[in-house]
């Protein structure tokens, strides 16, 4: 029998405490919720094989099952990433950069891939950029293949968020 290694996921502690805030929510409310509907279900006197409500509530059910098993599998595998260096890009890192001459700079987070979100200004590590950044500090400009193309990324700033 072979085991498998996995190594942990980096994540700040806020990405941290989000899947564990997410995780109480579904196992307290969300449980609470699913088990009053199946209370409505069963009072309304009809045999639980005639009710149509019974396969949307059986539905709901497992899915929120499925998403606390995959939370709680998560958040095993997660290591809080330790504080950035003063200055250095790393997890958790807010930095300001210049994607391309002449655009706009932008501030990014630099998170994990479980956190990645770039709607928000989350990027991963291990997206091309993240990689690219990673360990280097402002006034570096950073060559970085993207699926966009090759371009240098200037690094404007970094540390916490103003």
């Amino acid at each position: 029998m072979s085991t498998a290694t996995h190594q942990p996921e980096l994540v700040t502690r806020e990405g941290y405490e989000r899947l564990t805030a997410e995780l109480e929510q579904l196992k307290t409310i969300r449980r609470q919720k699913v088990a009053d509907g199946f209370r409505e279900i069963r009072a309304d006197g009809r045999e639980l094989g005639e009710n149509p409500v019974v396969a949307d509530a059986l539905d709901a059910s497992a899915s929120l099952e499925r998403r606390i098993d995959e939370l709680t599998a998560l958040l095993a595998v997660c290591q809080i990433a330790e504080p950035p260096m003063p200055g250095v890009i790393d997890v958790g890192q807010h930095v300001v950069l210049r994607l391309k001459a002449g655009a706009t700079p932008t501030t990014y987070q630099l998170v994990g891939a479980l956190e990645t979100d770039p709607s928000a200004g989350r990027i991963s590590i291990d997206s091309p950029v993240g990689r690219a950044v990673r360990g280097r500090q402002a006034g570096d400009r950073v060559p970085v293949e993207t699926p966009g193309g090759d371009r240098t990324i200037e690094i404007l700033g970094v540390g916490d968020p103003a």
